[in-house]
């Protein structure tokens, strides 16, 4: 069967119109059909035997029909590849197409959530160099006010410290006026007892002289001394310290050499200590 002619069919009713020219199949026996439907059941051997002889008649003319019909569904089904064929070849490139198109999506999709990705990891890392920065900031502002809050108390103290010691000083240059001047009045009522005492009568006392030997040589007694109880000495002098006082002076050597080596931590009864600060200039050698 030539399909060129059924190409400008429209495809509406095109398969009813393909169906309607091929030819009807012809039986053999019009009345074959009829015939074996009328048999309702077998009631006898010669029932039966026709019934055999029906079914074979029946395959005998079913054989016919599909030799009959057997090259155009062939032609059909070639019909049937070669649209299909057809339908394929362009909608696979449609497919292909569309693949291509969508996959240019999703790789455009990929990377613009990469370069989201991305743009969040750098926001959140300067977020994190900014908050470090702010942290270091504070922390250094701490610091500095932490030195500037040790200075003010280093300064706030060794002010206090110049402050004791002028008053120290101060104090000690009043204790040392009123134990000058306690002196001097000691020294002054030893001198006027020493005045008295000048002009009280001396008795002279009778002095004799042995005589000289017949050698030339002479005799003479020379009076020495030495502390036998310096306590009983020392309290005294506290007792009495118009007539006794005058016999004690410091060490202020032996003092101060002691007040050097051992700072702060000398201790000696009767005795203050203090620090004064001073300045020393270097002249450079020319």
């Amino acid at each position: 069967m030539d399909i060129a002619p059924l190409i400008p069919f429209e495809p509406a009713g095109l398969p009813e119109r393909i169906a309607a020219s091929v030819p009807a199949f012809v039986p053999t026996d019009s009345e074959l059909l009829s015939t074996s439907k009328a048999i309702g059941f077998v009631a006898s051997d010669q029932d039966y035997t026709l019934m055999l002889k029906l079914a074979g008649n029946l395959a005998s003319e079913q054989r016919q029909a599909d030799k009959h019909y057997k090259p155009y569904a062939d032609m059909a089904n070639k019909l049937h590849d070669r649209i299909v064929a057809m339908r394929d070849g362009i909608v696979g490139q449609y497919r292909s197409e569309i693949t291509r198109l969508k996959n240019m999506a999703l790789a455009y999709d990929a990377e613009k959530e990469r370069k989201a990705r991305e743009e969040a990891a750098r926001r959140e890392a300067e977020a994190r160099r900014v908050a470090e920065a702010e942290r270091q900031r504070i922390i250094a502002e701490a610091r500095r006010q932490a030195e500037e809050q040790e200075a003010k108390r280093r300064e706030a103290e060794a002010a206090a410290a110049l402050e004791r010691n002028e008053q120290r000083r101060l104090a000690m240059q009043k204790e040392a006026a009123r134990q000058a001047l306690e002196a001097a009045a000691t020294i002054e009522r030893a001198r006027q007892e020493a005045e008295a005492v000048q002009a009280a009568p001396i008795v002279m006392p009778t002095v004799h002289t042995p005589p000289a030997s017949e050698t030339g040589a002479s005799q003479r007694k020379i009076w020495k001394w030495e502390c036998r109880d310096m306590v009983l000495l020392m309290r005294a002098a506290i007792e009495n310290p118009a007539a006794y006082l005058k016999y004690f002076s410091l060490n202020e050597k032996l003092i101060g050499a002691e007040v050097t080596n051992q700072g702060e931590k000398f201790n000696l009864p009767g005795i203050e200590t203090w620090q004064e600060t001073g300045m020393s200039i270097r002249r450079s050698k020319p």
